[in-house]
């Protein structure tokens, strides 16, 4: 019987908060992990990986310092939401709760038993460390709920302001079964990163596109302009090629809002969208533009990267987005209403048509999975793209039991699927022809979709004529 379960500090409560834990702590493997003293007398843990190659998950001269010092580059704050994958012997999880505080919340992965098991062996304080009420503890003992949980945590978040911390060491002690999980946090922190890096670039386009942020209209010019009027956001998943005939079908009769990545799909359909909607901060949005000749109003962030404004020969509309601090003053100095933009351009374009009062909005394109192994729809930049098998999870799909999707596209979905629910009798349907299942909508073929809910005596043409002839007269 492992040393926690006789200990001073009564693991009673720690059994009745993880019921089973005691024995998910006692399949720890023996020797796969040991004690040792680190030079500066606090204890660290000597492991061996499945090459057999030893290592130390905290240093073996000064494992106190170390924590502190790989906590302070993870830019904490007061009552921040953190996900610390790896539990060790709990270093940088103490750093973690004196950084983000008594509001803050840590949830930890920890797979590994043998960890755990040496971790409340040897330290007395685990225990209440663990039982400190801004934790929670996910262990190995179940993998599907780990995997539930790291992806509830992971939506979470993404919307939250919250906080990815890996400890790189304790993932070479994951078991086996754990690896697809291993992949995902790597993805994800890649995506993590990126968004990092892209802060400086998104500052920069800022100013560059300040100038026309000060001419162009405001995106909530068309707020509340579109009630009862059908819109279909168009998307580039694989699935766009099968129904982008029946979208020819809708010209006229509903408004087309298209992403940036869709346009050169729908030029080669012969499809001139109503509304283009582009986000990306990145030069790299300018190749999606190739050869497509740029008229349609043009929905834009203001971070978005100065080459699409620049290129763009018709009307303009700037979206200020929640969670940008300079997007945010701007707007509340204009006395302008910001827009959510859930982290990819189809879901700013979701709550910006949510926000016009079209009904129904229709979502074709919108696959959020590997459609016939594809990323893409043909004719877009990542037409030809092929599939990295290990980033792939599975979901419930709108046509198949399940499809397979990767982490980044799952949290959109929810996303998508939660700013759905807030708007209470509000028609969406998923006319995209494959892709994942997403709750909220009706599922419907794009030409039974125009059977049932398009009327022909809708002229939408005429309609934002108006709407963008009024708004140009009163810029």
């Amino acid at each position: 019987m492992s040393k926690w379960l006789n200990s001073a500090n009564n693991p009673d409560r720690l059994l009745k908060l993880y019921p089973g834990i005691d024995r998910f702590i006692m399949s720890g493997t023996e020797g796969e992990v040991t004690v040792e003293e680190a030079r500066s007398g606090k204890l660290t843990l000597k492991a061996k990986d499945k090459t057999g190659r030893c290592f130390y998950l905290h240093s073996p001269a000064d494992p106190l310092t170390e924590a502190e010092r790989f906590i302070s580059r993870q830019g904490l704050q007061q009552g921040q939401k953190v996900a610390l994958v790896g539990l060790g012997f709990g270093y940088h999880l103490a750093e973690i709760l004196r950084q983000v505080g008594s509001d803050g919340q840590v949830i930890v992965f920890e797979p590994n038993a043998s960890v755990l098991k040496a971790f409340l062996a040897s330290l007395p304080e685990g225990i209440d460390l663990l039982l400190a009420p801004q934790v929670k503890l996910v262990t190995g003992s179940d993998l599907g709920k780990f995997i539930r949980e790291l992806r509830l945590v992971l939506e979470d978040l993404s919307i939250s302001n919250g906080r990815l911390v890996i400890h790189s060491p304790s993932l070479r002690l994951w078991p086996g079964e754990f690896e697809s999980v291993k992949q995902v946090l790597q993805e994800w922190k890649v995506k993590v990163d990126t968004s990092e890096a892209r802060k400086d670039l998104m500052g920069e386009n800022f100013k560059k596109n300040l100038l026309c942020i000060t001419k162009d209209l405001p995106v909530n010019h068309i707020f509340g302009r579109l009630s009862g009027i059908p819109l279909v956001i168009v998307s580039a998943g694989p699935s766009l090629d099968k129904n982008i005939g029946d979208l020819k079908k809708l010209k006229g009769k509903a408004v087309i809002m298209a992403v940036g990545t869709a346009l050169g799909a729908l030029q080669k359909a012969g499809i001139k969208p109503d509304l283009i909607i582009i986000t990306d901060p990145s030069p790299v949005v300018m190749k999606q533009l190739k050869g497509i000749f740029l008229d349609a109003p043009l929905i834009y962030l203001p971070t978005v990267f100065p080459g699409v404004v620049a290129v763009h020969q018709g009307i303009r509309l700037v979206a200020f987005q929640e969670g940008w601090e300079q997007s945010e003053r701007y707007a509340r100095e204009q006395g302008l209403e910001t827009v959510q933009t859930g982290g990819s351009v189809a879901t700013t374009a979701l709550d910006i048509a949510i926000r016009t009062g079209a009904e129904p909005i229709i979502f074709v394109g919108q696959d959020l999975a590997y459609s016939d192994n594809k990323t893409h729809a043909s004719n877009t930049m990542y037409g030809r793209q092929k599939i990295k098998p290990v980033n792939i999870l599975f979901t419930a799909g709108n046509q198949e039991e399940k499809v397979p999707t990767s982490v980044s596209w799952l949290i959109f979905l929810k996303w998508i699927e939660r700013r759905i629910a807030e708007e209470k009798g509000r028609l969406f349907v998923n006319a995209t022809a494959g892709g994942a299942l997403i709750r909220g909508t009706i599922t419907m073929p794009l030409a039974e979709v125009i059977e049932k809910y398009i009327d022909s005596r809708v002229n939408v043409v005429e309609l934002l004529q108006n709407l963008f002839g009024e708004g140009k007269d009163n810029k």
